[in-house]
């Protein structure tokens, strides 16, 4: 599966109508079947790499966090950041009240990836955020390699 994250006409089922907090920017969070029908959409295509699904999944998708990490990334920032996702944050999030679900996308060709994740609501983001960043981090991770995102941009679920 792949993934565009820009404001499209043609908007395919599923699609995540989004309006930027503070902004007012629109964007779409949009999936597609194949990698070509992603290219027609958007120069920028994502493959995703990984779902998440919280104990809130069914419920309503309040608030969309974007978090980037632009590359291009190292392969050592590359795969500490996914030995902190597999072993840390996706564990957590799984158990989190108040998150519905996310997903993880990457550019293998760019060497970046957008962290995506949905809460039931601003405050319940603002908390997984807060508790994310402050987790103590499990054996074998880097803090050197762990430098942070880019930017993270937060979004109204419309």
């Amino acid at each position: 599966m792949f993934a565009t994250i820009k404001d499209i006409a043609q908007i395919p089922d599923g699609a995540h109508r989004l309006q930027q907090v503070g902004t007012g920017d629109r964007t779409i969070l949009a999936f597609w079947a194949t990698e070509q029908d992603a290219k027609e959409a958007s120069d920028q295509v994502y493959e995703v790499e990984d779902t998440i699904t919280g104990p809130s999944a069914g419920g309503p998708r309040v608030c969309c966090t974007l978090v980037f990490m632009d590359g291009p990334l190292s392969q050592e920032r590359w795969d500490a950041g996914a030995f902190a996702h597999e072993r840390r944050i996706k564990p957590f999030l799984e158990g989190y009240d108040g998150y519905v679900d996310g997903c993880v996308l990457v550019d293998k060709v760019k060497r970046s990836a957008v962290a995506v994740g949905f809460a039931t609501s601003f405050e319940k983001a603002d908390e997984i955020g807060k508790a994310v960043n402050s987790m103590e981090l499990v054996p074998g991770e880097d803090p050197a390699l762990l430098t942070g995102p880019d930017r993270i941009e937060l979004y109204r679920v419309l």
